[in-house]
């Protein structure tokens, strides 16, 4: 198999190899074992499959590896993953599974990528979406037969699309920092107003911020989910300079304020959701001025 594989990168020219798996292989494991080596079919079969990658890598340095859905850390120290799930590309996917993918996977991979079914006027749902790598679908590609290939209604509101394609871009060179979640709730239980009782995670707020140290800049994200009555969030963020004065900006207030770094970590930082559900990005970035500075000058 590396062999041949390997023959037709070099035939073809590719650039990247992209493996993905669409069945379970746990029975076939099982199966082919003696019930006193329960395991070691897996065992070999991922022995087999890491030296099958390594070799390739070894025979075409510049490949890149597109390894599907996978999350175990021998794969993502030899690949990237540009589709973390399936899930978002079907009409009914919750945004709540898109946005517990970020949440997860930011603790360990810089890149990861994902496809997102686009629902029209639903920014709640395209931000929730969001990733360092990002396709958007404008039609169906998954569901009922009724569903897939459902076209672009003439309708389709384009700018409203434009716009999010540009805040798209604008944020995601913040992906790269380092990842700091803000809120302590689980997926599963809405710890802000009952740790005893468990109950949907549509009763939660959930954010979270991607802070570049040596650009002096970052992002936060924010969701106030369907089921909660919390329109607002004070959210202490992380790895600023409390002598720094940081420009602030909420995308859709689009009016820059400017906050110390001690009161952003201290106090909060300060966001307001007025739709159930809704989502907020703000961006902060350090000005030149150091607290002391700007109280000297005036």
């Amino acid at each position: 198999m590396i062999d041949s594989i390997s023959d037709v990168i070099d035939k073809e020219g590719i650039g990247v190899f992209r493996q993905d798996c669409n069945f379970a292989l746990s029975p076939f494991w099982s199966q082919a074992d003696a019930s006193d080596r329960q395991g070691i079919a897996q065992i070999r079969y991922a022995e087999g499959l890491l030296d099958f990658w390594d070799q390739l890598r070894r025979r075409h340095p510049q490949l890149i590896l597109d390894i599907v859905q996978r999350g175990d850390l021998e794969t993502i120290s030899r690949g990237v993953d540009l589709s973390r799930a399936d899930y978002p590309v079907f009409p009914d996917a919750d945004p709540i599974g898109a946005q517990l993918s970020t949440e997860g996977l930011a603790y360990w991979r810089p890149h990861f990528g994902t496809l997102l079914e686009i629902r029209p006027r639903d920014t709640y749902h395209f931000r929730s979406g969001l990733a360092p790598g990002l396709a958007f679908a404008l039609f169906n590609v998954a569901g009922t037969k009724e569903q897939v290939g459902s076209f672009i209604p003439s309708d389709f509101p384009f700018d409203w699309m434009r716009d999010r394609v540009a805040e798209f871009k604008l944020v995601r060179p913040y992906y790269y920092g380092d990842y700091y979640p803000l809120l302590p709730c689980s997926a599963n239980s809405d710890c802000a107003t009952d740790p005893g009782k468990e109950r949907s995670a549509a009763f939660e707020w959930v954010a979270w911020q991607f802070n570049r140290p040596e650009q002096g800049d970052g992002m936060v994200q924010c969701f106030r989910r369907s089921g909660n009555e919390e329109s607002t969030k004070d959210l202490q963020l992380r790895g600023l300079d409390p002598a720094a004065i940081y420009e602030v900006t909420n995308l859709d207030l689009k009016v820059p304020i400017t906050v110390t770094g001690r009161n952003l970590m201290q106090q909060g930082l300060h966001v307001e959701i007025q739709d159930k559900p809704g989502a907020a990005i703000v961006l902060y970035k350090k000005q030149g001025n150091r607290v002391d500075d700007h109280v000297s000058r005036n």
